[in-house]
């Protein structure tokens, strides 16, 4: 390491991490392409490989060549100074067993921080763990050009005789806006940790994030596990995946403008699913929704409030609903959907509740599939299909008969003109009366 002085300056950042993530050219310190001010003293890196390409117009000395790995606050001191690290960052908030309880569970030191209080751009993948750090600081980070993944964790703390088990990390990133890559967000909860509302919030931040390059990974471990963050992103490029394990799922500030899904969305969610995503209006491929294997609960997947999606409008894809029961029979579950390009496929379900548009504009499909099912089928009696549109039954025994003429001749008011198709076992109960929203 070596102490060098250099003029800090007010305009090179806009021109020089404005450009592409990994730049190009050569090194520009000789330069003046901004306002100068008073000189500061900065501790840099030693130079990366020789054939790193720096970023154009910004000092060679504020420029890191190479990966970066970062355990503790004295592995992040090395690095002030430092605005832009050419490579990966992998930064783990560096955890202190201060003593392990009766009970044989790790009890953390308090207070523990990581900062980079100069860091401006990461040009490649970012892997963060706030490993039991109280906080998380990165103040000026703007863009990572590859990946982010992040893991949050509530856990136990000690000092002296007291012991605090709501502790969490607070992640502060708020000058993040761009991620190049894909981001992905998880949550841990360790024991012990607290299940009341104390300790229920992860809070990720990254409401800054308006620019994203690829998919959403979410991943809620366990009770407890409200999740915030992402409440300035409107639009999701690739794919989002949520896999909500042993937790309600009542995610209010979580992804609270996004309204479009450019790819698939795989929700596996708790068997008690509540709030998610208000302003979600399209999804450009499948929407997917199960059971998590994470649960340990028994039971389906219960859409409870008619909150899940309430304003989604269209889905490109598929709406695969399995072991997912909408349980809302009066104002029916995804309210706002109009129109499901591809087929509904409902299996391994009690059917329930109704879902989907009525009245001057009733849900329309592209095709209709049961599948090892009960109950009845979750629609409005409007629900409309195209003449050719293909409806498949199949194994499906317990399904009462008179729903199964019920299906048809409803499908049939609407304008359809096609034969259901039963595989298997179908409609074998005689019912009365028969299955129906109250």
């Amino acid at each position: 390491m070596k102490q060098r002085t250099i003029m800090t300056w007010a305009g090179v950042l806009a021109v020089g991490l404005g450009l592409a993530g990994a730049g190009c050219g050569a090194d520009a310190s000789d330069e003046t392409r901004g306002t100068l001010s008073a000189a500061v003293t900065v501790t840099t890196a030693q130079p990366g490989p020789s054939a790193c390409v720096l970023i154009p117009y910004v000092p060679a000395f504020v420029q890191h060549c190479g990966d970066v790995t970062i355990n503790s606050q004295a592995d992040a001191d090395q690095y002030q100074g430092i605005w832009v690290i050419i490579g990966n960052l992998k930064l783990r908030g560096g955890h202190k067993v201060a003593q392990i309880s009766q009970f044989g569970d790790n009890l953390y030191k308090p207070g523990l921080e990581l900062t980079l209080p100069d860091l401006i751009q990461v040009t490649k993948t970012v892997e963060l763990d706030g490993d039991r750090a109280a906080k998380v600081d990165l103040p000026k980070l703007a863009r990572v050009g590859g990946d982010l993944n992040v893991t949050l964790r509530h856990f136990a703390t000690v000092q002296g005789t007291t012991v605090d088990i709501s502790s969490s990390t607070l992640l502060l990133t708020p000058a993040l806006t761009t991620i190049g890559g894909s981001l992905t967000l998880k949550a841990v909860r360790e024991s012990p940790s607290s299940t009341g509302s104390a300790g229920k919030q992860f809070e990720f931040g990254l409401d800054q994030v308006t620019s994203l390059g690829g998919n959403v990974t979410i991943q809620d471990e366990k009770l407890p596990g409200s999740i915030k963050g992402l409440r300035g992103l409107v639009s999701i490029p690739g794919n989002l995946s949520i896999d909500w394990q042993d937790n309600d799922l009542e995610a209010q500030y979580l992804m609270t403008h996004v309204n479009n899904v450019g790819g698939d969305l795989e929700l596996l969610a708790s068997i008690n699913t509540r709030m998610l995503m208000g302003e979600l209006l399209t999804v450009g491929g499948n929407l997917s929704i199960g059971r998590s294997p994470g649960n340990t609960l028994a039971g389906h997947v219960e859409l409870k409030t008619g909150n899940v999606f309430p304003k989604l409008k269209k889905v490109g894809g598929d709406l695969v609903l399995d072991a997912t029961t909408p349980i809302d029979c009066v104002n029916g579950e995804f309210a706002s959907l109009k129109q499901v390009v591809g087929h509904v496929i409902i299996r391994n379900t009690d059917m329930d509740g109704h879902l989907g548009t009525t009245g001057a504009t009733p849900l329309k499909l592209g095709g209709l599939e049961v599948r090892n099912s009960t109950g009845k089928p979750p629609f409005f009696s409007d629900l409309k299909l195209s003449a050719g549109a293909p409806v498949v039954l199949e194994d499906n025994p317990n399904l009462c008969s008179c729903v199964l003429t019920q299906l048809q001749t409803n499908l049939a008011a609407a304008g359809w003109t096609g034969t259901v198709q039963l595989l298997g076992s179908n409609g074998s109960l005689t019912c009365s009366p028969c299955p129906g929203c109250p």
